[in-house]
């Protein structure tokens, strides 16, 4: 059961449309704060850079890191950009891209059932690792906002929906790239 908080972001797992997953490449200033991690949300900023979203921040999602690259796009040596560092970040910023994330195992789950499938929730932007590389972002299951979209429960023999840390997949539902579509 996925009673363990083994946090990691979002992960990309497939397309709603069967295609292929792609990325793009965004530039992160040196103003970044709190630094960027691989399966962080990530937003576009008004100068055309990218920064990690803070949680419940009421502006669109450009995407989710999933990879870091110095000023001269060497990989960064653990997989994350520091904060106050200039670099880039591979993005999927794809709107009809599946994730997978983790549930904060916090208060009340609102995904406790199938019945979950279609409602709307926030992100809680978690501190990542800086040994790993890998986010700390969860999606906030008690919360009712509309920045993502639950689209189903992700299939694992000790995955469940009644679970602590329920593993959940989601679309971005306030995306830079689509108008936001109605919880039900």
């Amino acid at each position: 059961m996925s009673t363990t908080d083994k946090k990691h972001g979002f992960v990309p797992v497939k397309h709603m449309t069967g295609g292929t997953i792609r990325s793009r490449e965004y530039h992160v200033d040196s103003s970044n704060t709190p630094g960027i991690f691989v399966g962080d949300l990530v937003i576009l900023e008004s100068d055309g850079n990218i920064a990690a979203a803070a949680a419940a921040q009421g502006v669109n999602v450009i995407g989710v890191a999933i990879g870091t690259y110095d000023v001269n796009r060497t990989p960064t040596a653990n997989n994350y950009l520091a904060a106050s560092t200039e670099g880039y970040v591979q993005v999927v910023d794809d709107p009809m891209v599946i994730f997978r994330v983790q549930e904060d195992g916090v208060g009340t789950s609102g995904f406790d059932a199938h019945l979950a499938i279609g409602h709307h929730a926030d992100h809680v932007a978690g501190t990542g690792s800086t040994t790993t590389g890998i986010s700390g972002h969860t999606v906030n299951s008690d919360s009712t906002d509309e920045q993502l979209e639950c689209v189903g429960l992700y299939e694992t023999s000790d995955n469940a929906w009644t679970d602590t840390y329920t593993e959940v997949l989601v679309l971005i539902n306030e995306h830079h790239y689509k108008a936001a579509s109605a919880s039900i």
